[in-house]
């Protein structure tokens, strides 16, 4: 995900009864230079927020978040620019956008063949969809897609949108 500096980034944990740990680290993901721990977070609930002023490439990951497969691990990196520069948003099949404003974003898995339904229940909340990545579920079940939201804060605040995704996830089948 590429973000501008001074974003808000939060996680929301719509995995019915599993809770989650996010941790944030510095450039090049160097483990010893933690910038951000999430605390645990449980179901419908989202992590605490955490932003990030300086530019580069930051790395999140989650260890051991399922019992039943203790070698999978939860990973990514966020890109944070300097806002002149206009980011472009790219989803996981290549389609890009221009960058937007936006100042708070955020992450939620949902089966694949429900996109259409999720991404309508998002926009209609006033949440912006920045990009899709599909990807098999660990389990090999259906697919999944990691949905990547965003708004800006002069249009939704974390006390609006925590409500609005609460009501989203409630209706996932892993609910």
């Amino acid at each position: 995900m590429t973000v501008p500096k001074g974003t808000t980034i939060v996680w929301f944990n719509g995995d019915a009864d599993h809770d989650h740990k996010v941790t944030l680290t510095g450039q090049d993901s160097n483990l010893n230079n933690m910038i951000f721990d999430s605390d645990v977070f449980a179901f419908n609930t989202a992590s605490q927020p955490v932003v990030v002023n300086d530019t580069g490439s930051f790395g999140y990951y989650e260890t051991d978040v399922n019992n039943e497969d203790t070698d999978f691990v939860m990973n990514g990196t966020i890109n944070v620019v300097d806002q002149s520069a206009a980011p472009t948003i790219t989803t996981g099949n290549s389609m890009e956008q221009p960058g937007a404003n936006m100042d708070i974003v955020g992450t939620l898995m949902v089966p694949t063949e429900d996109l259409t339904t999720y991404t309508s229940d998002l926009e209609n909340g006033g949440l912006s969809v920045l990009s899709t990545h599909d990807f098999n579920d660990i389990r090999g079940e259906d697919p999944q897609t990691l949905m990547v939201w965003g708004t800006s804060s002069g249009t939704n605040s974390l006390e609006t949108i925590v409500p609005q995704l609460e009501e989203i996830t409630s209706t996932l089948p892993y609910s």
